[in-house]
């Protein structure tokens, strides 16, 4: 029994320490599919523990539907992630060094009125860029999300690039 707890615990950890340490965030969606297809856990432990961490105040999902760990949840962090197992804390910064080295898949925009333009690069239904701007109209957003889907990859390493000298 005392096995088990201490498993769930590190499990519930884990999903913490991704969610603090990844650079981009996830929604539930994207979250699950990474947990999914790096083998952290099983579907139904992951949604279990999801749902455990959400209800006990330890994350949260933001107004963008983005999974955020909050003060709580880094608190515990703080306090127990030497207590996360290597073989999982191994499993998820291999995954995260996998998702850094997957180029960007799919580029999205849309106008919110009145003059407001969001671009979104994904990669694997995860995004990976999120960028709001001013624009004078739905003509301007239109013309910005045409050029942001046929040159996107060129238009985030630029911004990124800009903003991050050293990467």
């Amino acid at each position: 029994m005392k096995k088990d707890l201490q498993t769930l615990a590190q499990y519930k950890l884990v999903l913490l320490y991704i969610l603090e340490n990844e650079p981009t965030p996830f929604t539930n969606d994207s979250f699950t599919t990474y947990v999914l297809k790096n083998d952290i856990m099983n579907y139904f432990y992951f949604k279990q523990y999801l749902m455990e961490l959400e209800a006990s105040g330890l994350i949260e999902e933001n107004d963008q539907a983005l999974l955020q760990v909050t003060e709580s949840g880094k608190e515990a962090l703080g306090y127990f992630s030497h207590s996360i197992a290597k073989k999982l804390l191994n499993k998820a910064h291999q995954a995260q060094e996998d998702k850094e080295e997957t180029p960007f898949e799919n580029f999205s925009g849309s106008f919110i009125p009145p003059g407001q333009l969001e671009l979104l690069a994904y990669n694997q239904d995860q995004v990976v860029f999120h960028l709001t701007l001013p624009v004078e109209g739905q003509d301007q957003a239109q013309r910005i999300i045409e050029n942001f889907k046929a040159q996107g990859k060129k238009a985030v390493d630029h911004v990124l690039d800009y903003l991050d000298p050293e990467k």
